[in-house]
């Protein structure tokens, strides 16, 4: 059985990716005009798919981060 160490970097992005996408409605229903969190899930995405660089994808966490911190 594998588990999430036997996967890459790349492929445990995509995963948690998804995770966060289940509950990104409940964050967009208090925050409808705050789309920082939808950029960092679609950025994990992409680097997951070798689409953008892990500055880009940093970039896209550290707005992410923001946004749960004007949230909380």
């Amino acid at each position: 059985m594998s588990t999430i160490d036997d996967l890459t970097e790349q492929e445990q992005r995509l995963i948690a990716a998804d995770f966060a996408g289940r509950v990104l409605p409940l964050f967009e229903a208090d925050y409808p005009d705050d789309d920082r969190p939808r950029k960092a899930i679609d950025a994990a995405r992409a680097y997951g798919r070798g689409e953008i660089t892990e500055a880009q994808l940093a970039a896209a966490e550290a707005a992410a981060e923001a946004a749960a911190w004007d949230a909380a």
